[in-house]
């Protein structure tokens, strides 16, 4: 049996984590929810789509796998708090 792994990086956050006073974990602003939606429309349509979503702990990757979840009828992600790009 074979896998197929399908990475995404997370859609537009809200605002930039690296400003000073910014949230420090953004969600996803408006774009981002459009991205999220698009990218999961695609990977849904492919012949072998997912079907078990695995995210970051962080807002925006969880706000990204949302669409996800909600089309593959899961309850929340998997969350990988090792699944994060280094500091």
């Amino acid at each position: 049996m074979t896998a197929r792994v399908y990475m995404i990086r997370h859609g537009a956050a809200a605002s930039a984590w690296s400003q000073p006073g910014s949230a420090p974990d953004p969600g996803l602003d408006d774009l981002g929810r459009t991205q999220a939606e698009s990218a999961c429309a695609e990977l849904l349509g492919l012949a072998d789509a997912p079907r078990l979503v695995v995210t970051s702990p962080l807002q925006r990757c969880r706000d990204t796998a949302a669409p996800f979840a909600k089309a593959l009828r899961v309850h929340g992600t998997d969350v990988d708090g090792g699944a994060r790009q280094p500091a």
